[in-house]
């Protein structure tokens, strides 16, 4: 079963980058490669293809892989490629993983040749992206093998995720599905929705979730923080994070990460990295699939410089204090030392799906009340159609990155395209 999920994951990178339009080639023609070499070519429906296979040994130059029509070429070849097309190496001779690795960036990189990426098949299947001081892991393969179990674990804290909605019926089940598994318990706080949100949440939900009605009747920024916190003092020695139902927490193992920081970190409270999402809205939304999946296209503004190193107005935090001290929004936090946290970062959907998400955004401000709107509170809500379509043509006109792609603007938006290979793309 391991050897096959291995087999599907390379098989899976390989597409991906095959549809990118790279040179797929390997290195090392020794026994073992050729072993795998045609475990992977048992994939009746692949839709990848090698091109050659670079192997050092000149007794095995200008041959051809047994029982295959693919060449074995010396690292000459790597001449003809041209610098910037991309290209995938797969290395089948991984016990020489670092020299190999050396060799590539020597006959590579250091030749010009612009976007080199490589993939290790063991002991962890990893694609990697090739530069020419350092490598970075883009993708790996999150189905490892298990370590033998200690008999004495740890007692860890609980997870707790609290949100407030009203009339969130579209994306409540995308929403719900998508972290179901994260957290031991939810509380929902109801302002008193008059669509199908709370029949919603019976049907989708986990039974550790509970909804609770609102003691607000509008919503007001400083009115509904102070409802939160009032929650979180009731669960004071759990971990507590506070999203927005467009807001999509990626995590490969939300819990994994907080029970090894409770045994080897003081720090109390993480910030989650944050991408604006902009579609792709051409492509029909299915109801059945996971949105993060369908709608992996997202944007950041070139003038506001740490948009590129995800650090936005939609960042997030993650804490175990008996309650935060949040300024009005809850995107900051007053008095608190925080680190950014290892892995993970906020999906943000506040303008896509486009045009579902019209009625969403447009009912939000019937529910702020004019005095809010004056103060200079919720003004992201006080739109109108016209306005809400200027925006997104606004939006459309910056430019436009997807989470599917290998390469990545910073190598904290690389974590995210990473984290998207092996929690969402399976």
């Amino acid at each position: 079963a391991q050897a096959k999920g291995m087999r599907e994951w390379i098989s899976h990178q390989l597409a991906s980058i095959q549809a990118q339009h790279h040179t797929i080639i390997a290195y090392g023609a020794a026994a073992k490669g050729m072993v795998l070499l045609h475990f992977l070519l048992e994939i009746s429906n692949r839709s990848w293809n090698i091109s050659f296979v670079i192997d050092d040994a000149p007794l095995k130059q200008n041959t051809f892989c047994p029982g295959t029509s693919i060449p074995v070429r010396p690292t000459s070849e790597f001449n003809k490629h041209t610098s910037a097309e991309p290209l995938t190496i797969i290395v089948f001779a991984w016990n020489f993983r670092d020299e190999i690795l050396a060799k590539i960036r020597s006959n590579t990189i250091e030749k010009g040749i612009k976007n080199v990426f490589v993939i290790l098949p063991f002991p962890y299947q990893q694609l990697l992206k090739i530069d020419r001081n350092n490598n970075t892991i883009i993708a790996e393969n999150s189905n490892k093998p298990l370590s033998w179990p200690f008999i004495f674990p740890n007692i860890r804290k609980p997870v707790l995720l609290i949100s407030h909605f009203f009339n969130e019926e579209f994306l409540l089940p995308y929403w719900i599905r998508h972290h179901a598994s994260m957290f031991d318990m939810a509380i929902l706080i109801d302002y008193n929705s008059t669509d199908q949100s709370l029949e919603i949440i019976r049907r989708e939900a986990p039974t550790s979730w509970k909804v609770v009605s609102s003691r607000n009747k509008y919503f007001n920024g400083q009115l509904i923080d102070d409802e939160v916190i009032e929650y979180e003092k009731m669960h004071s020695n759990a971990w507590k994070i506070v999203l927005n139902t467009p807001e999509f927490l990626i995590h490969s193992n939300l819990r994994q990460m907080l029970a090894d920081i409770e045994s080897n970190d003081s720090v109390k409270t993480f910030r989650f990295r944050s991408l604006i999402m902009s579609g792709n809205d051409s492509v029909p939304l299915k109801q059945f699939t996971s949105l993060v999946k369908q709608r992996s296209q997202y944007t950041y503004r070139p003038t506001y410089a740490d948009e590129k190193f995800g650090i936005t107005s939609y960042s997030r935090f993650i804490h175990c204090n008996p309650f935060a001290k949040y300024d009005t929004g809850r995107h900051t936090i007053r008095d608190t030392v925080w680190k950014w946290a290892p892995i993970g970062f906020i999906a943000k959907y506040q303008y896509t799906p486009w045009p579902e998400i019209i009625k969403r955004k447009l009912q939000i401000r019937t529910r702020i009340p004019l005095t809010e709107f004056l103060a200079g509170g919720g003004i992201q809500h006080d739109v109108t159609l016209e306005k809400l379509k200027t925006i997104k043509n606004n939006i459309n006109l910056l430019p436009q990155h997807d989470l599917r792609d290998v390469t990545a603007v910073s190598e904290e938006i690389a974590m995210a395209h990473r984290l998207w290979k092996e929690i969402i793309d399976q």
